[in-house]
């Protein structure tokens, strides 16, 4: 499975190194090791972060003329490139769990997808009534269970569709 890591937005210096913005939270590139990009795999050297970006050098380019070549193409990570520390998970890793709601004590939905809102992550959990979403903030979304592929959230009065 093929992750969306970023945008290569432009070069930096004369090494190859490019500028990623990154779709990603701020570990992330610490924990990758190869990218695709037009459908070619590359090794990460090195990473480091400058001014909410990624500046990022891949084997096999090595100068300014074949980083520029990659200046606005979407990055991407195979799921099996990217290491995650314990604990956890991609978004896409989520699709498919079950929702419990501790305020029902019982599993209300499913996790369908997500997607960025304004200042955070929503959850896209499709339920009997219809779409939910929710938002993935501590106060909502208390665990995420690999092993059981549950989500357990507690939700207040009018986050599902017929609450309202």
């Amino acid at each position: 499975m093929r992750i969306e890591c970023g945008k290569a937005v432009n070069t930096h210096g004369v090494k190859g190194e490019l500028k990623v913005l990154s779709y990603c939270d701020a570990g992330f590139w610490k924990n990758i090791r190869a990218v695709v990009i037009r459908g070619v795999r590359y090794a990460v050297k090195s990473f480091r972060e400058n001014g909410g970006v990624a500046l990022v050098c891949l084997e096999g380019v090595n100068d300014m003329t074949a980083a520029e070549k990659l200046k606005g193409e979407t990055v991407f990570a195979e799921r099996e490139d990217v290491s995650l520390p314990e604990n956890r998970l991609f978004y896409s890793d989520i699709y498919g769990f079950d929702v419990f709601d501790e305020r029902f004590s019982r599993v209300t939905g499913k996790v369908v997808s997500s997607r960025q809102g304004v200042k955070n992550v929503m959850l896209e959990i499709e339920t009997p009534a219809g779409v939910m979403l929710l938002p993935d903030l501590p106060e909502f979304v208390l665990k995420k269970d690999e092993k059981t592929k549950t989500v357990f959230i507690k939700t207040i009065e009018g986050f599902y569709p017929d609450e309202n």
